[in-house]
Parts: C-alpha cells; structure tokens; sequence
C-alpha cells in the first residue's frame, strides 16, 4: 500500500484504550481484516 492512508478495524489486549492517532505495531490479525495492535510507547514516556 504505497503512498496510501487506509483505515482499518483494530483491537487491542493492552490493558488502556489507545487514543485515536496514536502510533501502534501490528502484532497480529484479528478474524475479518480486523488487526491485532499494541501501542508504541513514546519516547519521552521511555526515558522517565
């Protein structure tokens, strides 16, 4: 999907919901095209 925005359902295990926009990795696929995603964690919220 070269030079494209395209939307997809997501769910996630992580125990917080994940804000709209957030950066997230995609851990898996969840049935009918839904994606597996947990959050990538800032890197500001990492040196603290």
């Amino acid at each position: 999907m070269q030079e494209q925005l395209t939307e997809f359902e997501a769910l996630t295990d992580s125990p917080a919901p994940i804000p709209t926009g957030s950066p997230v990795r995609v851990t898996g696929l969840a049935g009918r095209g839904a994606l597996l995603v947990e959050p990538i964690p800032s890197e500001s919220k990492e040196t603290e």
